[in-house]
C-alpha cells in the first residue's frame, strides 16, 4: 500500500504537467482537421431514467485565421433548432478557445489532446461538455448535467501530524447527452 502512496503523486505530478502543457500534436491542424459537416443521432438521458433522440449536425468551417464557425443543429420532428456560434482562438499553443454565443455569453474552451473541453454554470446547474476527435471521420459529443449546486462536501478529522485535507464538494449528476458524429 505504501507504493502506492510514493507512485501516485508522481503520476498525479506527471498529469498536472501534461495538463498545463498539452503539447503540439495537433496543436498546427487544429481546429483545421476538424472542419466538416459532422451528423449523428443525439442520446439525451435523464436521472429519472427517461430517454431521448434527436438528430444532431455539427458544422465547423473557417472564417478567418483565429475564428471558425460552429454551427449546432438539432432536430426532433419537424422541429428545427439552429444554434449559430463560433470557435474563437485565443492561444493555440496553451489549447485555449472561446465558443462565442453571438448573444453575449462566450464559453472557455481548452484542448488537451483530441478533445475540447469546458466546464460552466448555467443557474444551479454544472455543465461539463466534451468534443473529442475519435477517428478522422468520427467526433463524439457528451454533456454531463449536475445540479443544484452544490451536492454535497466531505471532511473529517485531520490526524495529527499531517495537513488538512483539501474540501471535496460532490455534485448528483441528473443528466448526461450522447453523440457519436460521423463526417459527411
Amino acid at each position: 500500500m505504501k507504493s502506492l502512496f510514493v507512485w501516485m503523486p508522481a503520476t498525479l505530478f506527471g498529469i498536472g504537467l501534461w495538463l498545463l502543457f498539452p503539447g503540439s500534436a495537433g496543436a498546427q491542424d487544429f481546429p483545421q482537421s476538424w472542419y466538416g459537416q459532422w451528423r449523428g443521432p443525439l442520446l439525451i438521458r435523464s436521472a429519472q431514467g427517461t430517454a431521448q433522440t434527436v438528430a444532431m449536425q455539427l458544422d465547423i468551417g473557417p472564417i478567418d485565421a483565429d475564428r471558425a464557425s460552429f454551427v449546432i443543429t438539432y432536430t426532433t420532428g419537424n422541429q428545427i433548432d439552429t444554434r449559430a456560434y463560433e470557435l474563437i482562438t485565443v492561444d493555440a499553443k496553451r489549447g485555449q478557445y472561446v465558443i462565442d454565443e453571438k448573444n453575449g455569453i462566450r464559453i472557455n474552451q481548452y484542448r488537451l489532446g483530441n478533445r475540447l473541453l469546458c466546464q460552466f454554470d448555467l443557474a444551479t446547474n454544472r455543465l461539463q461538455t466534451a468534443y473529442e476527435l475519435t477517428g478522422p471521420n468520427t467526433l463524439t459529443f457528451e454533456v454531463m448535467t449536475s445540479g443544484p449546486l452544490p451536492g454535497s462536501s466531505a471532511s473529517g478529522p485531520v490526524p495529527r501530524g499531517q495537513a488538512a485535507p483539501s474540501s471535496v464538494s460532490g455534485y448528483p449528476a441528473n443528466g448526461f447527452q450522447r453523440a457519436v458524429l460521423q463526417r459527411q
